[in-house]
């Protein structure tokens, strides 16, 4: 990615949503019959102190699952990321009682299990798991200790979304890529993008555009496409030093399996 720009904030705000994880559930439904299948689990929670923990502990427990993943085992964090619980996101093994694999899932935030929402990501797999992936949403109810101690509270943790045993992103290629000048404003031009995003059949897939001159985002686009082509044009004013535009584009399955390619456009004089 570009380095951010100090005009370029609503544009980075826009990479946050895409790369979030909060769109699953819009984008299953959109795949149709062709999207992944279900995944539930139930995650017993409990803590174990760990003073390396922004949090100071960290969450484990027992859990069970359907779909594509074994119906119980034992979940543990590896380590949990962030300055205040709010914010901290936690890496967490998932490892099957009977010892077919273990998935590795990331969960935001931390502090929600403890009773609230919030979302998980499987990105990684062993075993018959290996291609493993997914993601969805997390709800958490306490079922025990004391709320001003948070090392006492045990919760139940449901998470809800798609996985299935894919790790490959979609096939992305830009076919054509174009920028014309414009009268007005001066100095701006626009850029003409047409790519390919071709996954499963009839599943959704989503993107981020963006444009980049010299070290700045000049553009962002976020979108989805289910017939597996897209195209757009955005307006773009760099810095008159600024010879060529990058442009980058990063598509996403309802998995959450990424693909980037990248392009230069010469910029007309």
């Amino acid at each position: 990615m570009f380095p951010r720009a100090r005009t370029s904030k609503w544009a980075t705000t826009l990479a946050v949503s895409f790369i979030g994880l909060t769109g699953v559930g819009a984008i299953a439904a959109v795949a149709g019959s062709a999207a992944p299948g279900s995944f539930q689990l139930v995650f017993d929670g409990g803590h174990k102190p760990d003073p390396d923990s922004p949090v100071g502990f960290r969450h484990v427990g027992p859990f069970t699952a359907a779909g594509a993943f074994c119906s119980s085992g034992s979940t543990a964090t590896l380590g949990v990321t962030g300055t205040t619980p709010a914010d901290a996101e936690a890496t967490r093994l998932l490892t099957c009682q009977d010892g077919s694999g273990s998935a590795t899932a990331l969960v935001v935030s931390v502090d929600m299990e403890h009773g609230g929402s919030g979302a998980w990501r499987i990105i990684s797999g062993t075993g018959q798991y290996a291609k493993l992936r997914g993601q969805g949403r997390f709800a958490s109810v306490r079922t025990g200790g004391d709320p001003l101690d948070h090392g006492s509270i045990t919760f139940r943790s449901t998470w809800t979304g798609v996985a299935d045993l894919d790790d490959e992103g979609p096939a992305l290629d830009i076919s054509s890529a174009s920028a014309a000048k414009l009268r007005r404003p001066k100095g701006s031009y626009l850029v003409r993008i047409a790519f390919s995003a071709q996954d499963i059949p009839g599943n959704a897939v989503r993107y981020l555009i963006t444009v980049g001159g010299g070290k700045f985002i000049l553009a962002s686009k976020v979108g989805a496409t289910t017939s597996g082509t897209a195209s757009t044009a955005l307006r773009v004013r760099p810095a008159k030093t600024v010879r060529k535009l990058r442009l980058e584009i990063t598509a996403s399955d309802p998995l959450g399996n990424d693909s980037k390619v990248f392009r230069s456009v010469k910029l007309p004089s």
